[in-house]
Parts: structure tokens; C-alpha cells; sequence
């Protein structure tokens, strides 16, 4: 699994290093997008559960990393947080409802609104819609590695509204 990662991120880091135009749903995105991964975390990736191994995988690869971020507005794309912004974001959203499992992991966060990223026990990626019910948040993908593939073939569009 972690070759299969370490694929999918290093052709994100080929094909949008550099800002370009994207088609999303077979229309022209009206901004260039842009992905930047961080080096690869030192720290703090050894006190997750062992549910977000995949996560803390990726941490290997890149401590962080900005997917398909829209450089000039700000208002599009999402990030993948570091192990630290990881662990506080998570305990911060537990403590606000009773949505977010102790099971959890809430490890990024969309630009533009306050969708989040969260990876449960069984290492499924959902979008965490902080307005909705558990029950209505979509499912995103089985696992990270599934995530990054499908934002990279739908070039950074929120594929699971379709």
C-alpha cells in the first residue's frame, strides 16, 4: 500500500506542481489549481491510532500537503494537516459535538468552506459536514490511498457530490 501512496502522490507532484487549468464535471475550472507537499514529517506520527496507519503513511511522504489549492483566491482545494494541526483539529471537533467518534481522525480541512476531512476506524475517508448529521456525511473513498486517486482523476473536484 505505501508504493501505491507513494504513486498517486508523486503524480500529483508531477501533473500540478505548477498552477494549471482543470476540467471539473466536463466544464473549464475557472482558476489554475495547484498541489505542494511538504517534506516528510519527523514527529508525532507514532501516537494515532492504528486505524489511520495509511494516514500516518502518507505523514512519511509528506508532513502536509495543500491538493488542488486554487493560488489565487484561496477558495478552492483542501489541506491534509500535519500530525500536530491533526491531533489538535481532531480533539478539537470531539469536543464540540458528539458527531466525531474517539475512533476518529480529523485530518484536513476544505478552503473556501467548513468541510473537513475525517478518517474513521476502518480507515474510510469521509467529508465531514459540520452543519449535518453523521448519517448524511458522504463517503469519499475506502481508504487515503482511494481518495487521492479519485481527486486526482476528477483534477481536484469535489467528485462525491455528483
Amino acid at each position: 500500500m505505501m508504493n501505491e501512496l507513494k504513486a498517486i502522490i508523486d503524480k500529483m507532484k508531477m501533473n500540478w506542481s505548477v498552477a494549471a487549468g482543470a476540467i471539473h464535471f466536463g466544464k473549464v475550472c475557472p482558476f489554475l489549481l495547484k498541489c505542494t507537499f511538504a517534506a516528510p514529517a519527523e514527529e508525532y506520527i507514532n501516537s494515532f491510532p492504528a486505524s489511520a496507519g495509511e494516514l500516518i503513511r502518507c505523514w512519511e511522504i509528506a508532513e502536509r500537503a495543500d491538493l488542488f489549492m486554487d493560488e489565487a483566491y484561496g477558495q478552492w482545494g483542501m489541506t491534509i494537516l500535519s500530525p500536530e494541526d491533526t491531533r489538535d483539529l481532531t480533539r478539537e471537533q470531539q469536543q464540540v459535538g458528539d458527531e466525531i467518534s474517539v475512533n476518529d481522525t480529523v485530518f484536513g480541512h476544505f478552503y473556501g468552506d467548513a468541510d473537513l476531512l475525517l478518517m474513521d476506524a476502518s480507515g474510510a475517508v469521509y467529508i465531514c459536514l459540520p452543519l449535518d448529521a453523521r448519517c448524511d456525511w458522504p463517503k469519499a473513498a475506502e481508504s487515503l490511498c482511494e481518495f487521492l486517486i479519485k481527486l486526482d482523476h476528477a483534477q481536484g473536484a469535489k467528485y462525491w457530490e455528483m
